[in-house]
């Protein structure tokens, strides 16, 4: 066994950063399985509101596949579930079977000393009633809209709804993650982390999991 250091030319390291960013290189195939091929190479699809030519996410899949159908992506996302939103650097679309690492970074929301992490624990302290009303709703009624009247948004800060209602090109649906991901994930993971979120309240109807 060798301990020689292995060196790279700056000219080679750009190429590799290159070919992993699916900039050169064969193409994958414009479908489904070369979608999935891109997000696991490139970690996320980042979510950009910004709409001139397209959305941010489907451009960066154009630039690597060439002519591609959008309905290969919302298959993905809505039918099949192997991708679903979440916060990586910025809200972006993600791998489902990646959901662990995300579901371990939720854990330490909110913790640490920072003023932000404060912030989060303030809201959370006084907010108590509110986000058991919210899941308590979407475990009862289903998916919200979030511009629908008496969805989820109506419910937070009028300053939050005018933000979102500038800036989001549709509207936005809001569920539990035990009933989006169940055929994807574990149930144990799910359910563990469902019961903990939102604790049974008699006479309180609940869809099957």
């Amino acid at each position: 066994m060798t301990n020689d250091l292995l060196t790279l030319s700056p000219a080679l390291a750009r190429r590799l950063v290159i070919l992993r960013q699916r900039l050169a290189g064969p193409r994958p195939q414009a479908n489904a399985a070369g979608i999935m091929d891109i997000v696991r190479d490139l970690g996320c699809l980042q979510l950009d509101p910004t709409n001139v030519v397209a959305r941010s996410h489907l451009l960066v899949l154009w630039s690597r596949l060439g002519r591609y159908d959008p309905a290969h992506l919302d298959t993905l996302l809505w039918k099949e579930r192997r991708l679903f939103e979440d916060w990586a650097q910025a809200a972006s679309i993600v791998l489902t079977e990646d959901y662990p690492i995300f579901q371990a970074l939720k854990r330490d929301f909110g913790k640490g000393d920072s003023a932000g992490a404060q912030r989060v624990r303030d809201w959370m302290a006084q907010n108590k009633a509110l986000r058991r009303h919210i899941l308590m709703e979407l475990s009862r009624k289903g998916p919200l809209l979030s511009w629908a009247r008496g969805s989820i948004r109506t419910w937070l800060h009028p300053t939050n709804r005018a933000t979102e209602r500038a800036t989001l090109t549709r509207s936005q649906v809001y569920d539990i993650v035990v009933f989006i991901l169940a055929n994807n994930i574990a149930p144990r993971v799910l359910l563990a982390k469902f019961i903990r979120l939102a604790p049974s309240q008699p006479n309180q109807p609940r869809r099957k999991i």
